[in-house]
C-alpha cells in the first residue's frame, strides 16, 4: 500500500487524476479497477488532510517540497551558494528511468548551480547491448532535456571477465557445506580477507538458516542480512505477549508464550514447574489463571500435593508473583481510556524505570542483559536486531502519540494498532567497515565490491531472480492509469530482461572470481543463464560426490569424522593411506617396508611388527590403561601408540570428557572434605561428615563447577546449551556419587575416610617405584588411583575406581581373565608396595549413578535410593576376602608381564577379545579402525562369546599356567 501511494507522489498523479481515470468511459476497464482507483483517490485525500491537521510530513513528498524551495530564491536566500556550486549526480538512470519528481528537482537545480555532471552506466548512445538499454534511454532523455550538454565518454581499463566456477550438489546441505569449506580454504591458503568475499542468496527463507549453521560449524565470521522482522526479537515478542495479557480474554497459551520469551528473569525449571502445576489443576483461561496466581485455587494442584520437592513450590510462587505484576500493569493500561494516555502509561511504567517486575530488573535492564548474553555467545547479529528492536519500540512509542492523540480506544484495539506499527520493521543493512564475509540477497550483493562472489541456490526456480509482485495495483491497471494520466507509471514487467542482463554483466565483470552453486544436477532444473555459464569455455564445473576432493573440510574435524562414519570405504582408504605413510616413513630398507606394509594391509589378523626401530617394542614404562587397550585389541594398540594416528583433541562434549569432568568435581569436593577431617579430632569426624552431606544437597558443587570451567579442556561445559542440560546432569551424578560413596555401610565396624585422591604413580620423589621384571628387563608401571579411603587408625584401606557408566560386562572376573580389567588389582599391588603397613579391606569398581532417572513413582526431580545402594555396597565389601584380592593381584601382574612380553615380540594382530552382551555380537562396534582391519568382515573368526562361571575359572587357571611357563 505504501509503495503504491508513493508511486502517486513520484510520478505526480493527483487524486483528481485517479478519479478522472476511474470515470473514463471505456468498456475495456473492469468495474473493480474503477472502484480501486476511486478508493485510492479518497485515501490520498484522507492522508493528505490528516497530515496537514497533525502537522506531519509524508516523506514521499520531500522531493516536491525541495523542488519548491529551490525554485524560490527570493524566499530562501540561504541557497544562494548554489550559484558557485558544482553538482555531480551518479547512481541514477542505470537500473530504472528517472521519475517525474527526480526530473523536476534536477531541472530546478540546473537553473541554479554553476555546473551539473551526470554519470550514467551506458555504452554508445546508439549501441544495442542489452545490459545498457536503460542507461542509453536515460542518456537520450538527458540529452533531450539539456540539448546544450556536452557528452563525454570515460576511458576505463579493460574489463577482465571473472573466473567462473559452477558447483552442482545433490542437496542444499551439501551445497552450503562445500561453500563454507571453500571459503575457509580461501581464508587460510589465499591472500583474501573475509571482507573480500560475498555470498548472494537466490532464495533467502531456508538458505539463510542453512548457511548460518554451516558458517557456525566452520568457524567463519560473517554478516548475514536476512531481512528478519524485528517482531521476531525477544524484546518485541515479550511486548506483544504483555499487551495480549493486558486484554481480559487472553488464553493460557498466551501466558506461557510470554513466560518463555527469555526476558522475564525466570529460569526454565521454575516455568516448567508452574506449567505442570497449572495443567494438573485444569487451568485453561484468563480468569482461572488470575485466581490461581492470587492463591485462591492453589488447593486444586494434585501435583504439588504429591511432590515433596521444595524447589517446585518455590518456583511456582515466584512465577505467580511475577504474573501478578504483569496483570497489574495490564489493569493500569485498561484504566487509560485514550491512545495518548495508554502510550504515556506504557512509556512510563514498562519502558521507563518506574517498575522492576522482571525479577528485580526493569524491562530495559533485561533487554541489556539479553544483549550481553548474545554477544558472549558470539551472536552479534541477533544482539544487533535486539538493540534495533528496542530503539524502534522507543521511537514508535513517541511517534504513535502524534497519530493516536486523544482518540478513545479499547485495550484490544490499541494492542492491534501498536503492534501493526512494528510489524513491517526489519534490520536491513550490510556494514562495509568490519572484516566479515557478507551474505545477503542477490540484489544487495551485486552492488557490493567483493573480490570473490558466491551465488547460492541458482536453480531454475530461483535464478534469475523473479521480478517484484504486482501489489495492490496490477500491471494492467497501472497501464490504464498511465494511459489516462500521461504519467508513465512503471509496472512489474518493465525492463525485466534488461535488469537481469545488467545483473549478469556486473556478476561477470566486477569480482575476480564468480562461483555459482545449485542444489541440483538435473539439466532440466538449470536456467538458460546457468547452462550458458556451464557450457562456456573457461568455466570450471564441479559435481559434488561423496569423495569429491575439493570438499575443503580439511580443517574441520567434526565434518571429517561425520563423513568417515557414514562412508566406510572412504574411511578405510583414508586410514590406510595415513597408516601406510607412517609405516613407510619409519621403515629402514625398502624390503622391510614392503613386507611390513603388505602384512599390515593384507593380513591384519596376523600382523607381526618385525622392524625393531619402533620404540613401542621396547617399553621402559607403560600405563596400565595402555596394557588393557593392548589386551582388548593388539592391532588397535599398535595404530594408537605405534603409528600415533589418533585424532587431535577438540573442544566438544563427549562421554570421555564428561567422565573427566565428574572426576574433577569429586576430587575437589573430597579434597575439601579431607581438609575438614584433618582439622578436627577423630571424635568430631562424624559431625563434619554430616555437615558436609547437608551442604552437598544445597548446591555445594556449583561453586566447584564454575571453578572447573576455568581449567584447560573444560570450558565447553560453560556454554549455556551445555551447562543447562548436560552440566546439570553431571552435577546430579557427582552429588549422588559423593553422598552414596561417603556414607557409612551398615556392616562397617569403624568408618573409613578419604585419604588419597587422584594418586598418581610413580611418584616424582619415590626412591622405590613399583617395577615389573619381565625377562630380566625392568618396566615401570604408570597409573592414577581415583580414591583411597582409610580407617581412623590408618591400618586398613579401600580402593575406588570410578567409571562413567556401567559397562555391558558387569563381572569383573571376565575382564580380569581377558586382561581388559586389570587396573584395580594392580592398583592394590602398587599401593601395598608404597604403604606396606596397611592391609587391604576392599577394592571397589563404582559407577556414577543417579537413580532418580529410573524411578517413575516419584515426581521429585532428585531421588536417591540410599538404602538400596548401601545394601549393595555392603554386599560387595563383605564378599571380598584379602586372600582372594591378593590372588587377583598376582594374576593381574602375571597378565601384565605376558602382555609386555607379547608387545616386545611385535604381536599386534587384529584379534579383539572384548566380549559382547549377546553371543555372536561384534566387539568392534565402537572401534574407529574396524574398517581398517576388516575384523567384522565375512568369514572372519567369531567374536568371543559370553562365558559361564565354571568356564571362566578354567580359562583363568590355563592362562595363569601359561604365564608362569613363559616366565620360566
Amino acid at each position: 500500500m505504501a509503495e503504491v501511494m508513493g508511486d502517486f507522489y513520484r510520478y505526480d498523479i493527483s487524486a483528481d487524476d485517479l478519479r478522472s481515470a476511474a470515470l473514463a468511459e471505456e468498456s475495456s476497464v473492469r468495474e473493480i479497477t474503477r472502484d480501486k482507483l476511486t478508493d485510492f483517490a479518497g485515501l490520498k485525500d484522507l492522508l493528505e488532510d490528516a497530515f496537514d491537521q497533525m502537522g506531519l510530513v509524508d516523506r514521499d513528498s520531500n522531493p516536491d517540497r525541495a523542488c519548491r524551495i529551490i525554485e524560490d530564491p527570493e524566499k530562501y536566500p540561504r541557497l544562494d551558494f548554489l550559484a558557485t556550486t558544482d553538482i555531480f549526480i551518479y547512481g541514477f538512470g542505470s537500473e530504472r528511468l528517472l521519475t517525474v519528481q527526480e526530473r523536476r528537482i534536477l531541472e530546478a537545480l540546473s537553473r541554479r548551480v554553476r555546473t551539473m555532471t551526470f554519470f550514467v552506466l551506458a555504452d554508445d548512445p546508439y549501441g544495442r547491448a542489452l545490459p545498457f538499454d536503460i542507461g542509453r534511454r536515460s542518456l537520450l532523455e538527458i540529452q533531450k532535456t539539456y540539448p546544450q550538454a556536452n557528452l563525454r565518454r570515460l576511458i576505463c581499463p579493460e574489463i577482465k571477465r571473472a573466473q567462473i566456477k559452477v558447483v552442482l550438489a545433490d542437496s542444499l546441505n551439501d551445497e552450503v557445506n562445500y561453500l563454507a569449506g571453500e571459503i575457509r580454504e580461501l581464508l587460510f591458503k589465499e591472500k583474501y580477507r573475509r571482507r573480500d568475499i560475498a555470498v548472494g542468496l537466490c532464495e533467502t527463507d531456508i538458505t539463510t538458516l542453512e548457511l548460518d549453521a554451516a558458517f557456525s560449524e566452520y568457524g567463519i565470521a560473517s554478516y548475514i542480512d536476512s531481512g528478519r522482522k524485528l517482531t521476531q526479537s525477544s524484546c518485541l515478542r515479550a511486548l506483544a505477549q504483555i499487551l495480549k495479557l493486558s486484554v481480559d480474554n487472553f488464553s493460557f497459551a498466551d501466558a506461557m508464550q510470554y513466560l518463555r520469551c527469555g526476558l522475564t528473569g525466570l529460569n526454565e525449571s521454575q516455568i516448567d514447574a508452574f506449567e505442570n502445576v497449572c495443567l494438573s489443576s485444569g487451568i485453561n483461561n484468563a480468569a482461572g489463571l488470575k485466581r490461581f496466581c492470587e492463591r485462591e485455587d492453589r488447593q486444586l494442584s494434585y501435583y504439588e500435593e504429591l511432590s515433596d520437592d521444595r524447589e517446585i513450590g518455590e518456583g511456582v510462587r515466584k512465577v505467580c508473583a511475577h504474573l501478578r505484576e504483569v496483570f497489574a500493569f495490564g489493569a493500569g493500561m485498561r484504566q487509560a481510556r485514550t491512545g495518548r494516555a495508554k502510550l504515556d502509561y506504557l512509556s512510563e511504567v514498562l519502558l521507563g524505570n518506574r517498575t522492576a517486575m522482571f525479577n528485580g530488573d526493569t524491562f530495559q535492564a533485561r533487554v541489556e542483559a539479553e544483549k550481553q548474553i548474545l554477544l558472549q555467545a558470539n551472536h552479534e547479529q541477533e544482539a544487533l536486531n535486539l538493540v534495533v528492536a528496542w530503539n524502534a519500540l522507543v521511537d514508535l512509542s513517541a511517534e504513535a502519540g502524534l497519530v493516536l492523540q486523544d482518540e478513545r480506544m479499547s485495550q484490544k484495539h490499541f494492542t492491534q494498532m501498536f503492534m501493526a506499527g512494528l510489524e513491517g520493521l526489519s534490520q536491513s543493512s550490510i556494514p562495509v567497515g568490519i572484516d566479515r564475509v557478507r551474505v545477503g540477497s542477490l540484489a544487495q550483493i551485486v552492488d557490493y565490491p567483493a573480490k570473490v562472489l558466491y551465488i547460492v541456490g541458482a536453480d531454475a526456480d530461483h535464478f534469475p531472480v523473479s521480478g517484484p509482485g504486482e501489489g495492490f495495483l496490477r500491471d494492467d491497471e497501472r497501464a490504464w492509469l498511465s494511459q489516462h494520466s500521461g504519467a508513465g507509471l512503471p509496472h512489474r514487467l518493465d525492463n525485466l530482461a534488461v535488469t537481469q542482463a545488467l545483473i549478469n554483466y556486473r556478476l561477470e565483470s566486477q569480482p575476480e572470481s564468480l562461483r555459482i552453486s545449485a542444489a541440483t544436477k538435473s539439466k532440466d532444473r538449470h536456467s538458460l543463464q546457468l547452462q550458458s555459464w556451464i557450457s562456456a569455455e573457461n568455466t570450471e564445473t564441479v559435481l559434488l560426490e561423496s569423495d569429491t576432493k575439493p570438499d575443503a573440510r580439511w580443517n574441520v574435524f567434526k565434518y571429517a569424522r561425520r563423513g568417515l562414519m557414514f562412508s566406510r570405504e572412504k574411511y578405510s582408504h583414508s586410514l590406510w593411506r595415513n597408516a601406510v605413510r607412517a609405516i613407510e616413513k619409519r621403515s629402514g630398507t625398502p624390503q622391510v617396508r614392503d613386507r611390513l606394509t603388505s602384512n599390515f594391509i593384507l593380513e591384519p589378523g596376523k600382523f607381526i611388527l618385525t622392524d625393531r626401530s619402533y620404540r613401542i617394542l621396547q617399553p621402559g614404562s607403560i600405563s596400565i590403561s595402555a596394557l588393557q587397550r593392548y589386551n582388548g585389541c593388539p592391532f588397535q594398540y599398535f595404530v594408537d601408540y605405534g603409528l600415533n594416528l589418533r585424532e587431535r583433541d577438540i573442544a566438544e562434549d563427549n562421554p570421555r570428557e564428561q567422565g573427566s569432568f565428574v572426576h574433577r568435581l569429586l576430587e575437589l569436593a573430597l579434597l575439601d572434605l579431607q581438609g575438614r577431617l584433618q582439622a578436627v579430632s577423630p571424635a568430631d569426624r562424624n559431625r563434619v561428615m554430616k555437615e558436609w552431606h547437608q551442604q552437598i544437597a544445597e548446591g555445594y558443587l556449583r561453586n566447584y563447577y564454575a571453578q572447573i570451567l576455568g581449567e584447560p579442556g573444560f570450558y565447553v561445559y560453560g556454554r549455556p546449551e551445555v551447562s543447562g542440560m548436560i552440566g546439570e546432569r553431571l552435577l546430579q551424578h557427582a552429588a549422588a556419587t559423593l553422598l552414596l560413596t561417603t556414607a557409612e555401610p551398615s556392616g562397617d565396624a569403624a568408618p573409613f575416610y578419604p585419604h588419597a585422591l587422584e594418586w598418581q604413580f610413580p611418584r616424582t620423589d619415590d626412591p622405590d617405584p613399583y617395577v615389573l621384571d619381565v625377562d630380566g628387563q625392568a618396566v615401570v608401571l604408570r597409573g592414577l588411583i581415583d580414591r583411597v579411603d582409610v580407617d581412623a587408625q590408618a591400618q586398613k584401606y579401600r580402593l575406588y575406581d570410578f567409571k562413567r557408566s556401567e559397562r555391558s560386562n558387569k563381572k569383573s572376573q571376565v575382564g580380569l581373565v581377558d586382561g581388559t580389567d586389570i587396573q584395580l588389582p594392580i592398583y592394590r599391588k602398587v599401593w601395598q608396595h608404597a604403604n606396606p603397613q596397611m592391609q587391604v579391606d576392599a577394592s571397589l569398581l563404582l559407577f556414577f549413578k543417579n537413580r532418580a532417572e529410573s524411578n517413575k513413582n516419584r515426581l521429585s526431580h532428585l531421588y536417591l535410593a540410599k538404602d538400596e545402594y548401601l545394601r549393595n555396597l555392603t554386599g560387595k565389601i563383605e564378599g571380598q576376602e584379602a586372600k582372594e584380592l591378593e590372588r587377583d593381584s598376582d594374576f593381574a601382574i602375571a597378565i601384565a608381564k605376558e602382555s609386555i612380553r607379547s608387545i616386545r615380540q611385535g604381536n599386534f594382530s587384529a584379534t579383539p577379545v572384548q566380549r559382547s552382551d549377546n553371543d555372536g555380537g561384534t566387539p568392534c562396534g565402537y572401534c574407529e579402525y574396524r574398517s581398517l582391519c576388516y575384523y567384522d568382515a565375512p568369514q572372519r573368526p567369531a567374536p568371543p562369546p559370553t562365558i559361564s562361571a565354571g568356564e571362566l575359572e578354567n580359562q583363568k587357571q590355563q592362562r595363569w599356567l601359561k604365564a608362569e611357563q613363559a616366565a620360566d
